[in-house]
């Protein structure tokens, strides 16, 4: 199983980049080029040394982490060695952790519920596929996985947001942004080149900062995306956005390594 991850990744990566390599590939999971050929080939598993380090680097969603964790006997204890009631709490518990890790990691859940703003598109799976460039497949696997988690119903016909919002554990909501926010970055890649100037804005500005005012200005970015949101929605919408605003060092930070006891 873990063989067939890092195949699926290693092709999504290529897909990506005509010249990421193998080596490339290697050196991002901090293994040996000849390794990563032998575990790609089945000759020999990835040393359990390294499995750490590898999966920090897939970035896998917590289903996808379990069954790698388990081809190496690594994963917390399994339906076989469990009585029932803990095999379906665990089952049921996984089972929410990817749906919600799916829903934060993939760009067209929000874009989904930012466009049930719209009535046009409210009662049209297709309407919504256009409007997006995605698959109906892709829609309606969104719209069940949002409907399973409380943020949609589909009554009379018609798909509404409800006020909830997504909660999920920490661990899955810090993976699932990560992802999230690479998905962000390449969309923008592909953005800057296919919009025209006068329906987009690219900007950016390089300061020389004081980092102890970093909170400070992460909360002035959050204020001002509240307010952006405030001007920009109405009844009135008739496309969907997306607000992007990067905050981060070109230089090498120096962190000081501090032991707990």
């Amino acid at each position: 199983m873990s063989q067939s991850l890092l195949e699926r990744e290693f092709a999504k990566r290529s897909r990506e980049s005509a010249k990421y390599s193998l080596r490339s590939f290697a050196k991002d999971l901090c293994l040996s080029p000849s390794t990563l050929s032998r575990v790609l080939n089945g000759k020999r598993q990835i040393p359990r040394t390294k499995v750490n380090a590898v999966l920090n680097n897939l970035k896998l969603s917590p289903k996808e982490e379990s069954v790698f964790l388990e081809s190496f006997s690594l994963r917390p204890p399994t339906s076989s060695n469990l009585n029932s009631q803990e095999a379906a709490n665990h089952s049921s518990t996984l089972e929410l952790s990817e749906m919600h890790y799916q829903i934060l990691a993939e760009w067209e859940h929000f874009a989904i519920l930012s466009l049930l703003k719209i009535q046009k598109y409210q009662s049209s799976i297709s309407e919504i596929g256009k409007k997006l460039g995605i698959s109906i497949p892709q829609v309606s696997a969104a719209l069940t996985r949002l409907k399973a988690a409380s943020l949609v119903t589909f009554l009379k016909n018609k798909w509404s947001r409800t006020p909830l919002k997504l909660k999920s554990s920490e661990d899955v909501l810090s993976r699932a942004l990560q992802k999230a926010h690479r998905e962000e970055l390449s969309i923008a890649q592909t953005k800057l080149q296919e919009i025209e100037v006068s329906m987009r804005d690219f900007s950016s500005i390089t300061m020389a900062i004081d980092t102890s005012r970093l909170d400070d200005a992460k909360k002035l970015i959050r204020k001002f995306r509240q307010e952006m949101s405030a001007l920009l929605e109405s009844d009135d919408a008739t496309e969907v956005y997306q607000l992007g605003i990067q905050l981060y060092p070109l230089t090498k930070i120096n962190h000081i390594a501090e032991t707990k006891k």
